[in-house]
């Protein structure tokens, strides 16, 4: 009896040794789990704050903005205002119009060390003219203007090219019976293209409170196509005047597929002309250097025997 009752006294020891060890120990865990975890998150932190930031974040646009602000004082406000309605055009919106200022005077100064360090010395040795070398600054000085002018005309030919299958979809979105707003919508989430990203920025505009009008207004003038400055123009007279969305824009699709028409059809008219001056200079001469060559030589052959 005694032998069963400290078995039992025993046991039952034990089993509140193990019932009391088990949350303990699973209370250590997690307190090491979280002591491990907030170690590593500092560690993370200290380590994310310099490492994982761009090193163009970090370093070079801070120096941009400084330069750019340096800049600034010395530049007519005119110059950096064209600058800035360029690269809205251009559709660049990760640089300021002074930044780009900034990057156009670095080009000009790298072009300029290159002529000083490099162009001077072979210029000298080969016994040429200095004055050969001087296109090496201004190369660098017009090729960010450069850049920006083809980056302006690439895109806005993206746009007129876009603009009516963009009007198609808003088009058959209004007469399916949603709003102007839902139609831009859905035209943002089926096109591609910065015809696309402007109508998502009219969007964003809407949604922050900005008027219909002003919005449109805004985009009409980042753009340079007179068709998307006439859509936006119609739009803003129909919803002044209240007259229906759907019929004008489809009649503005089948103007804006007029117009690229005929605009394709003068250019093909122009073709010949533009044809003329290649043909006469370039190809002319070749094909009667061909033709004509071989007899040449061989009747400059028989007058030499001749002789």
């Amino acid at each position: 009896m005694t032998i069963i009752f400290t078995l039992t006294f025993i046991a039952a020891f034990l089993i509140t040794i193990v019932a009391l060890t088990i949350p303990l120990s699973s209370r250590a865990r997690v307190r090491s789990s979280l002591e491990n975890l907030s170690a590593y998150e500092a560690k993370s932190a200290s380590t994310v704050g310099v490492d994982a930031v761009p090193f163009s974040t970090r370093i070079i646009r801070p120096a941009l903005d400084r330069l750019g602000a340096a800049a600034r004082r010395f530049t007519n406000s005119g110059q950096i205002e064209r600058l800035r309605l360029n690269l809205a055009l251009a559709g660049v919106r990760n640089l300021t119009a002074e930044q780009f200022y900034t990057i156009n005077l670095g080009f000009t100064v790298v072009g300029f060390l290159i002529y000083l360090i490099l162009i001077i010395p072979l210029l000298i040795f080969a016994g040429k003219s200095l004055w050969l070398g001087l296109p090496i600054p201004v190369l660098g000085f017009l090729l960010p203007e450069v850049w920006l002018s083809r980056r302006v005309e690439a895109r806005q030919k993206r746009i007129g090219a876009t603009l009516a299958d963009s009007i198609d979809i808003l088009t058959i979105a209004i007469e399916a019976g949603l709003t102007f707003d839902s139609a831009l919508t859905k035209v943002v989430k089926n096109m591609e293209g910065p015809l696309s990203e402007e109508f998502g920025r009219v969007l964003g505009e809407l949604q922050i409170g900005v008027a219909r009008k002003e919005a449109l207004r805004s985009l009409g003038d980042r753009t340079t196509v007179p068709e998307l400055q006439s859509f936006c123009a119609t739009i803003i007279q129909a919803d002044t005047l209240g007259v229906s969305i759907g019929k004008i824009l489809k009649t503005e699709a089948v103007e804006i597929r007029t117009r690229r028409r005929q605009a394709a059809e003068e250019q093909a008219l122009k073709m010949p002309v533009k044809m003329v001056f290649p043909i006469i200079f370039c190809i002319l001469p070749a094909l009667m250097l061909v033709i004509l060559g071989p007899a040449i030589i061989r009747i400059a052959g028989m007058l030499l025997q001749l002789g």
